[in-house]
């Protein structure tokens, strides 16, 4: 696991700082990099070593419900939430990061709520069926 790390680290930093990038988000440190790779470590340490058994918020239903349609939308469309909202509208970081991250969340959730719940038990029947 320490190796994983540190490869993580070496290619986190490698990747995503970039001092010479004018971008909107040049301002990136390794050390913010380095705490950002380092926070997912541990996060992923804490569930499999059962840290977080006692955890059984309702939200987490919904949280897991959101992951994949928001890994759906996050990046491609999050860039464009984020030019439109720094560049276009010329709002601060923080306000940004903030309508970016619900924009995104809201997203995930109308795809959740209007495609994933009624077209699974279709797709779950046409595929039961292919058998």
């Amino acid at each position: 696991m320490a190796i994983s790390f540190l490869i993580g680290q070496h290619y986190a930093v490698a990747d995503l700082w970039n001092a010479s990038d004018p971008g909107a988000f040049a301002h990136r440190t390794t050390f913010g990099i380095v705490s950002v790779v380092a926070f997912g470590f541990v996060a992923v340490a804490a569930i499999a070593l059962g840290w977080l058994d006692w955890a059984d918020w309702r939200r987490l239903t919904v949280a897991g419900a959101l992951t994949y349609p928001f890994y759906l939308v996050h990046e491609h469309l999050g860039w464009v939430v984020i030019h439109e909202l720094h560049i276009g509208l010329g709002l601060p970081s923080a306000a940004v990061f903030t309508l970016t991250i619900a924009s995104m969340l809201l997203l995930a959730w109308l795809l959740n709520r209007f495609v994933e719940k009624p077209l699974t038990p279709r797709l779950r029947a046409v595929l039961s069926k292919a058998r």
